[in-house]
Order: structure tokens, then C-alpha cells, then sequence
């Protein structure tokens, strides 16, 4: 399908794109969005009450029925997708598939030569209840009980800010652009995600489908604490190593072993040091697993780490590091040495097309007065991914919030309506160059 990039800065700038002042319709919008922030906190609320952890599908499945519902005022049918099963190693080192959620898409003129995608997940962190469990494994922190409103504006909760704060922003912004017709001219796509806490194993093969059908995305995830938004991201690799040996009495026979704990940890000590004298490159060992009876010796461990890269050049050089230490370590007699996982986000790299974006949605927040910062990070979203596929996206333009997968999560409901806003007034300049 053909690609709609954006319009180049030469045939149309960002500020003959923006009017100084708001036309009568995008002036409704902003006052009636500013008017809708004690229904924004209430129904933030209640979406934070419903736990979908991205391991409880119960809750996924619940979740995304709420939002069905909850969307179905935006007048455009929404497709509910099943999503592929995705694989992970167990802590056996054993193949396991698992299944997801179901990807959420409402599409609003697909004809349209010029195309948004909005995008943001509805999957958190947090586990389920014991009682409403029914998944195979748990992720993330604990969930507080409830969420509450705190004196200083902060309503804490699981999921307030990452990402039910960006799921809100994203509807109440579309509500408004449909409710005075300030889309017209152009088309949007919004998707709801239920796996990108886990790096989108199963929803992340569609996102390429998506990427070349839009101009531009438009992605949810909170703002930095301090409301900056998020420029260049790291890109983030999740690996799996298994190690086979042989197992013998430790007492009678050890000779006769091969200690798969040994030369797990041997080789996890360098894949820790594989990223010196590599700009922008750091390795994270979190877990191993393996062993047993203390007069046996292991024949089997499994250990995973993390990886972030600053640049795609330097993400193939240190893969090829990664394949030469593996590779030496399976010429050791009488073991096997396997390795799973790769780079689900590719590094996110500040470009022309991503800077003329930029100065977009900056002239867009001037409109209601809000400046706009940007950062790096090292963190990873869908936005990485939409990258690597070709699409220029801002990724953060969702509420401001911190604390994000720890009990203390929060988000300030006062950044609710001017999220939504700064989004309304992107969407309704775009429309407004496109019917020019």
C-alpha cells in the first residue's frame, strides 16, 4: 500500500499550517473538552478498578469490552482482532505458547489520502487478584487496592498514567473532533494494544501492516513527570539463554556431570561486559533459574537479560558479539547452549521527518498555551516499532504522570484536558492543511 508520509516542510510549514487563533468550531471543542474533566477522572477511575494485567485475559477480555462500549459513542464500528499466540521459554527451558488479548481498531475514513494512526495499549503491569487469576504466570508489581484521589490532584491507581490515562486522552480528544466535525478531510485509525508491557510479542506483527497505511502516529503513553515529551528512544532486546549439561550423584560420580548453573553463570558474566568500548550500550542480567537437590549436579539453567542500544549500527555490532560468546561457550564438551529473543524495539532515532512533527505538535499546545520540552530516554514503546516500520510518531502525548509499574503510580488529572486538547488541535490542523 502506498505510503502517505507527511508533507515536507518545504511544500507546507508547520506555522502556514497553524493558525494564531482557533476557528469557531475548534473553539466549541476546546471549551466543551475543557468541561469534561470531572467525567475524565471519574471514568479514568473506573478503568483503573478493572485489572488487565497482561497475563490475566479474563481481565483483558473484560477490559476490552469496556472499551467497546466506551468508544461507542465516536460513531465508527470498532474491528476486534484476535491476536497470534506468542512464544516464551519457561523456567524449564521448554517452548510454551501463550495467547493475548485482542487488538482494538476503529477506523474513520479509510479512503482518505491523508491518515493518523492514535495508539496506545490497555494492558499494565499489574497481576490480577488471586481470585482473578487464570493465566500461567504474573507480571509486574503489586496493584494498590484502589485508586484514590490525593489533595495535590493526583489520582493514584494501577494503569492511571501507563497507560488508561493516554487510553482517555485518546477517546475524549476523538469525541470532541467528531462531535464538531473537525476531522473533515482526513482519516484516522485508533488502535488499543493488550501486550506492550510484555514488548507486544503478539500484537507487535501488525504493526507493520499498520505502519505504511498512515502519514503519521500519534501514540499515548504518559509524558515525563516534569510534562516533556519523549524525542529519541533506546531500542530494547529480551534474550533467553538455555544451558543442557549432565546431571551425576555429587558425591559418588561429580566427574562425570556437566554443571549446566556453572556455565550459565560463567557466560552471563560476560554477556554482562558485552556492551564495553559500545557507545550507548547496557545489558541487564535479571533472572536465573536452575539447579535443584544439593548432592546433584544441574543439568539445566536458564538465564534472561536485557539489552538497550542507542543506534542501530551499534545494535548489529554488539549483536555479533553476542553470537560469537554464545557460540564459543556451545564448542564446551558435553553441553548444549541455546539462545531465544532478539530486539522487539529497534532504536528510535530523532529524524527530519520525527523534528518537523515535533514543531507540530508544539504549535499545536501553543493554541491553549502550553510549552512543550523535549527528552531522550532509554525506555521502550510501540513507537520504536512504528519507527522501524517507516512512520514518524510522537509517543508521549499522553497525561503526566511517575511512579509508573510500582504501587505509587500516579497521574495529574489536571494535565487530563490539556492532553486532550493539544491532541484535538493536532488532528483538527491537519484536516484543516488537508482540505486547503
Amino acid at each position: 500500500m502506498e505510503n502517505h508520509g507527511p508533507r515536507s516542510e518545504s511544500a507546507r510549514s508547520p506555522e502556514s499550517a497553524f493558525p494564531r487563533a482557533p476557528d469557531r468550531a475548534t473553539a466549541e471543542a476546546l471549551r466543551w473538552l475543557a468541561g469534561r474533566r470531572e467525567a475524565m477522572i471519574e471514568r479514568l477511575r473506573s478503568w483503573c478498578q478493572q485489572n488487565s494485567g497482561s497475563e490475566n485475559l479474563a481481565g483483558l477480555r473484560r477490559m476490552a469490552d469496556r472499551l467497546v462500549d466506551d468508544f461507542a459513542p465516536l460513531g465508527v464500528a470498532c474491528q476486534r482482532r484476535v491476536t497470534p499466540p506468542y512464544t516464551v521459554i519457561d523456567e524449564q527451558g521448554n517452548s510454551e505458547s501463550r495467547d493475548s488479548g485482542d487488538l482494538l481498531l476503529w477506523r474513520h475514513a479509510p479512503e482518505a489520502a491523508q491518515r493518523l494512526l492514535l495508539m496506545i495499549h490497555y494492558d499494565t503491569v499489574y497481576p490480577p487478584p488471586p481470585e482473578d487469576a487464570d493465566s500461567p504466570g504474573e507480571v509486574g508489581a503489586a496493584a494498590p487496592a484502589a485508586c484514590r484521589l490525593e489533595s495535590e490532584g493526583r489520582l493514584v491507581g494501577p494503569g492511571t498514567a501507563d497507560a488508561k490515562g493516554g487510553l482517555l486522552v485518546m477517546r475524549e480528544a476523538l469525541l470532541a473532533v467528531r462531535r464538531f466535525e473537525l476531522d473533515r478531510g482526513i482519516g484516522w485509525t485508533a488502535v488499543a494494544n493488550p501486550d506492550e508491557e510484555l514488548g507486544s510479542p503478539a500484537s507487535g506483527a501488525m504493526l507493520p501492516e499498520l505502519a505504511p497505511q498512515h502519514s503519521l502516529g500519534l501514540l499515548f503513553e504518559p509524558s515525563l513527570p516534569d510534562g516533556a515529551l519523549v524525542a529519541g528512544r533506546m531500542g530494547s532486546g529480551n534474550f533467553t539463554v538455555v544451558v543442557r549439561g549432565r546431571s551425576a550423584h555429587a558425591g559418588r560420580n561429580p566427574q562425570e556431570g556437566r554443571n549446566a548453573v556453572i556455565l550459565l553463570c560463567r557466560l552471563l558474566a560476560e554477556i554482562d561486559q558485552s556492551g564495553e568500548g559500545l557507545a550507548g550500550v547496557t545489558v541487564n542480567v535479571a533472572q536465573l533459574h536452575g539447579g535443584g537437590a544439593l548432592n546433584r549436579v544441574p543439568d539445566r539453567a536458564v538465564g534472561r537479560f536485557n539489552v538497550r542500544v542507542a543506534e542501530p549500527s551499534v545494535q548489529a555490532e554488539w549483536l555479533g558479539r553476542l553470537a560469537a560468546l554464545v557460540e564459543r561457550y556451545r564448542a564446551s564438551e558435553g553441553f548444549e547452549v541455546e539462545l531465544h529473543g532478539g530486539f522487539h524495539a529497534p532504536p528510535k532515532v530523532v529524524d527530519a521527518a520525527f523534528g518537523e512533527l515535533q514543531r507540530r505538535v508544539e504549535r499545536a499546545a501553543e493554541g491553549i498555551g502550553r510549552e512543550i520540552a523535549w527528552r531522550n530516554t532509554g525506555g521502550a514503546s510501540d513507537g520504536n516499532r512504528l519507527a522501524a516500520a517507516g512512520l514518524p510518531n510522537v509517543d508521549t502525548l499522553g497525561p503526566r504522570g511517575d511512579r509508573l509499574h510500582s504501587p505509587d503510580e500516579w497521574v495529574d488529572v489536571d494535565s487530563l484536558v490539556p492532553a486532550a486538547q493539544t491532541l484535538l488541535l493536532v488532528i483538527a490542523h491537519y484536516a484543516r492543511e488537508a482540505r486547503q
